[in-house]
């Protein structure tokens, strides 16, 4: 009856499957997933964590990254940064250089005339340019500061590759 090495289980009374990472033979050759991979967390010596001390022949494994929901948090923002910066970029050149007024009182029936006025002084007149690229400049290094904060408070360590999963190949 195969059982694992480690645990001394069989796979009938653990549900799980056996696996041979290494070249051992016999009753020794097989071993839980879990049980190697908590063997080689807990093994410090580095140098004898990836062999096998009974046949010293190497494990057969692939190391996997894991990604926390953190840093996937900060992937998913970067990327959404990344794509909304050119979008202002576009909606600032659209606006200096549209002639036709988009704030129009059949477009917003809420405001009134001389708040559409003002809005539409403050986005098409050539005076006001100076003014308008100041504060998108302004608004988007406020934007990038918070990003950075957010970035910062939500812990750059997050960041820092964990402990790799092993994923080990079955030999049979």
């Amino acid at each position: 009856m195969e059982r694992c090495r480690i645990c001394l289980d069989g796979a009938v009374e653990s549900n799980t499957k056996l696996i041979s990472p290494c070249n051992c033979k016999g009753s020794v050759k097989y071993v839980h997933r879990s049980c190697l991979d908590k063997w080689r967390r807990m093994n410090f010596d580095n140098r004898n964590r990836d062999q096998c001390q009974v046949c010293n022949s190497a494990f057969k494994v692939s190391q996997r990254t894991n990604w926390t929901i953190k840093s996937l948090r900060i992937l998913i923002g970067t990327l959404a940064f990344i794509a909304l910066v050119p979008l202002s970029y576009v909606s600032l050149y659209l606006s200096i250089h549209s002639d036709k007024c988009a704030w129009s009182a059949d477009v917003f029936p809420f405001l009134t005339k001389t708040t559409l006025d003002e809005i539409n002084k403050l986005i098409y007149d050539k005076r006001a340019a100076v003014s308008r690229n100041s504060l998108f400049f302004g608004m988007t290094k406020l934007g990038c500061y918070g990003c950075f904060v957010w970035i910062w408070m939500n812990g750059l360590a997050s960041l820092v590759p964990q402990q790799p999963s092993v994923v080990l190949t079955t030999t049979g």
